[in-house]
């Protein structure tokens, strides 16, 4: 009955990790709203989820399976990446606009030649 018990709650646990990871790879537009098939990025509600899990983390520290630890931060690592990639995106983006709105100001060598 113990074992039993045991393996109930973790399964509970995972699921609880799992939601909110889900939660958070959505909200970093990872995968579609399933009410909508939506994906857009929301990076407070990102934020939250890793939040809550790394909350999760700490208050079952010495209480977890090797399993449960593994799967709690690697999902927080994944998150925790992908929301730095998704807070830069913009900084990108306009570097990448910068750049090609350089290069089409400078004269093509067909240009230059006509000028001169």
């Amino acid at each position: 009955m113990a074992d039993e018990q045991i393996t109930q709650n973790s399964g509970y646990f995972l699921a609880a990790v799992e939601t909110f990871f889900q939660q958070g790879w959505m909200a970093l537009g990872k995968i579609p709203n399933p009410f909508d098939g939506k994906s857009e990025t929301n990076l407070k509600l990102a934020e939250y989820a890793i939040s809550v899990l790394e909350a999760l983390r700490e208050k079952s520290k010495g209480n977890l399976t090797d399993d449960e630890g593994k799967i709690l931060t690697e999902h927080i690592a994944l998150l925790k990446s992908n929301y730095v990639v998704e807070l830069n995106k913009p900084a990108e983006e306009k570097a990448k606009s910068e750049n090609s709105e350089e290069k089409s100001a400078e004269p093509t060598k067909e240009e230059s030649k006509s000028d001169e």
